[in-house]
């Protein structure tokens, strides 16, 4: 059709569909083709029955066949972001509120209209420049019946899922009028499954992450991040924070090289066909950068093979700026009582792993790093961190994480008489 003229390529899905940016007689526009008829069709019912709703979507323009395929054609709203992105670049905490109030306001809306946005992600919500906010992706609207109240909640419950703890605490009100419990179990059921995709993520080529073996050195690397692996060769030259029996941590300008040392057979048996300690602090660290749990930056996962043997593991972290709890305390002049900075210090780090599900299991004031600029909490050695889907078995594991923090506590005040 020589009405269409595509300019750039933004997404494609193989044997599905391509979209672009493009023109249709001479009005800027997205352009989406199709492989499959369903698609096309389920496109286009959605935009349909958003459009007929009278809810914010893109300009249907035209559809139907072209280029011997399925085409939908929208008006592209200028000035505009993916309120994902948008979050992400505008770090103004009361212009974030503000947006994520305007999508939680449209997905109160579609629920009262029996619509449900199966793919419920912040990236399929559009704000222009005048904060207006679109509904993308009409592919995954679909109208259900009025008394299926489940779907309502499931599909609004996967977009809370992506609020951080401030977020959800000040918008839980705005859900859906249903029973609390089961609107908190679907949230967890995302929340989890998210944490579950992500951690795999970090052990496969992805858009974050890739995975490289060059002479018996297999490398997990962040795709932002770079290590020179000339550094292992040399590693009895740098200066060592940590020497304990099984691991050995070593500084190198602003990385933190964790060696695991292999103490007997069992452990090299469990390195090669168990998920050991080093891959757990890798996906772990991970997970906390996602979620929003203060942690190192995580730099790569390095594995040194010999005939097709694991022998040897490196997790690589960027070095946090802070000094521990316990120096913390003993270091600085407080304006409150030690019970109290004590109190304050910890009990954000408990709050973030209660509302996501996370069990520490070596939390003592050692492995807490406070930045002494910022006065913000960290949390370092991610061994043996363990993640929950719901509140029944979690909270004997949270209780043990409490139980741990309280035993420093009573071993810093003896210490100190």
């Amino acid at each position: 059709m020589k009405l269409i003229k595509k300019e750039q390529l933004i997404r494609v899905v193989k044997n599905k569909r391509s979209v672009f940016y493009g023109e249709y007689k001479n009005i800027p526009c997205v352009i989406k083709l199709f492989e499959i008829k369903n698609d096309y069709l389920n496109e286009l019912n959605g935009i349909l029955l958003l459009l007929t709703e009278k809810v914010l979507t893109p300009e249907l323009i035209f559809s139907g066949l072209c280029e011997d395929k399925w085409c939908i054609i929208t008006k592209r709203i200028l000035n505009s972001k993916n309120v994902y992105d948008y979050l992400k670049e505008n770090k103004n905490q009361k212009k974030q509120f503000n947006v994520i109030k305007s999508v939680l306001e449209v997905n109160k809306k579609l629920a009262a209209k029996n619509i449900v946005q199966v793919d419920n992600y912040l990236k399929n919500y559009l704000i222009d420049s005048k904060d207006n906010v679109y509904v993308l992706d009409g592919g995954q609207v679909i109208r259900v019946n009025k008394w299926n109240f489940i779907s309502k909640v499931k599909f609004q419950a996967l977009i809370f899922s992506k609020l951080d703890l401030y977020q959800f605490n000040n918008f839980k009100e705005t859900a859906f009028n249903i029973k609390s419990f089961i609107f908190n179990y679907f949230v967890q059921y995302h929340r989890y499954r998210q944490i579950i995709k992500y951690k795999k993520k970090c052990l496969r080529n992805s858009s974050d992450f890739s995975v490289t073996k060059n002479k018996g050195i297999k490398v997990y690397g962040a795709n932002d991040e770079s290590f020179d692996l000339s550094i292992l060769n040399n590693l009895e030259k740098l200066s060592i924070l940590k020497d304990g029996n099984s691991s050995t941590v070593f500084l190198y300008k602003d990385l933190v090289i964790k060696r695991y040392n292999i103490q007997n057979f069992w452990q090299l048996f469990k390195f090669q066909f168990c998920k050991n300690r080093a891959v757990k602090s890798w996906q772990a660290c991970n997970v906390f950068n996602l979620i929003g749990i203060p942690s190192a930056k995580p730099v790569c996962l390095i594995v040194k093979e010999k005939r097709c043997i694991a022998f040897e593991y490196f997790f690589v972290s960027k070095k946090i700026e802070g000094i521990n709890l316990f120096e913390h305390l003993d270091s600085f002049k407080l304006n409150e009582s030690k019970d109290n900075a004590i109190n304050r210090l910890t009990t954000s780090v408990l709050d973030l792993l209660y509302f996501y599900k996370v069990h520490h299991s070596d939390l003592k004031f050692s492995n807490i790093l406070i930045n002494n600029k910022t006065g913000y909490t960290y949390l370092i050695d991610y061994d043996s961190v363990k993640f929950f889907r719901t509140q029944f078995f979690f909270k004997f594991f949270h209780k043990k994480d409490k139980i741990r923090l309280f035993e420093n506590f009573i071993q810093y005040k003896a210490l100190k008489k």
